[in-house]
This record gives structure tokens, C-alpha cells and sequence, in this order.
């Protein structure tokens, strides 16, 4: 499941962080701007996909007969 996958990689990113900078390990700047830009990225990815299901939800619901063509 897509929703999932970029549920669990968000939360990796955010443990791997929190973990580096608990132990004061120096990052780059590139780790750094990577391991956030994954973060974001997949958090961001995880709300649109959210709001994916729920459109494909609502078409369905309200053009039941319709729905195979719309998409």
C-alpha cells in the first residue's frame, strides 16, 4: 500500500534525525538537506495521496454508474 510506504518512510527519516542529533553526529550539508527533503517529501506525498483516494471515493459514490468512464 502506497499510503503505508510513505507513512513508514517519513517516520524512518524523522527517527534517523532525531537520532543523529541526539548524538551529535555532524551531518553534511548534503546528509542534512537529504534526509529532510525525503522527510518532506514523503510527508507531503502521504497527504495527496490521502486526498487521491477520498476524490476517487466521492466519484464513486456519487456517479456510481459513471465512474468506469471517469477513469
Amino acid at each position: 500500500d502506497l499510503l503505508a510506504l510513505t507513512d513508514t518512510v517519513a517516520i524512518i527519516m524523522k527517527m534517523a534525525y532525531w537520532q543523529a542529533s541526539g548524538h551529535h553526529v555532524q551531518l553534511t550539508v548534503a546528509g542534512c538537506a537529504l534526509i529532510m527533503f525525503v522527510q518532506q517529501f514523503s510527508t507531503a506525498y502521504a497527504n495527496w495521496v490521502v486526498v487521491a483516494m477520498t476524490t476517487e471515493r466521492f466519484l464513486a459514490v456519487w456517479f456510481p454508474l459513471r465512474v468506469g468512464r471517469m477513469y
